[in-house]
């Protein structure tokens, strides 16, 4: 039987909610489910919930907070080469 500390591993904390990575980022919601929508930020579906990948929100964080320019699609693709993570978005079967 599994502890409540090792349940928690294997639900995949990196992935953090919508609202999390709209303020993190400091954008809109609205913007967080297109980029997810359109491929751009990695995430997964279950149900009606989307979470992001949160390692990438930080990784993407960092670097508009760097003063460099950043090219949201390129930087997605590649962290997720980077990762071995998909930027399609995921839906999992609740």
């Amino acid at each position: 039987m599994q502890s409540a500390g090792e349940h928690e591993s294997l639900e995949s904390p990196s992935l953090i909610s919508v609202k999390e990575a709209a303020r993190l980022l400091k954008v809109s919601p609205v913007v967080v489910y297109r980029r997810y929508h359109a491929g751009q930020f990695p995430g997964r579906k279950i149900g009606r919930k989307i979470d992001i990948h949160g390692p990438f929100v930080a990784a993407l964080h960092a670097a508009l907070c760097s003063g460099r320019s950043v090219d949201v699609d390129e930087f997605a693709r590649q962290w997720a080469a980077r990762n071995k993570v998909g930027t399609e978005p995921e839906t999992a079967v609740a």
